[in-house]
């Protein structure tokens, strides 16, 4: 697990834990801003995703 840590522009801190299922810790801040991050933790997740899959692609397209 990778642990990030994000400010949000209205100078909150908050924890982010990367791994399969992404878990966050609200250091500080209302619910809106940690459905924000966790949100923002998912399209991570998606565009991480999108790029392995890629990569297998042209890795496939190399052989």
């Amino acid at each position: 697990m990778v642990r990030l840590r994000v400010e949000s522009s209205a100078g909150k801190l908050y924890e982010i834990g990367l791994s399969t299922q992404p878990q966050l810790e609200k250091l500080e801040g209302r619910q809106g801003e940690k459905e924000a991050v966790q949100g923002w933790s998912a399209s991570v997740q998606r565009e991480r995703m999108m790029r392995n899959k890629l990569k297998a692609a042209e890795k496939a397209g190399d052989n």
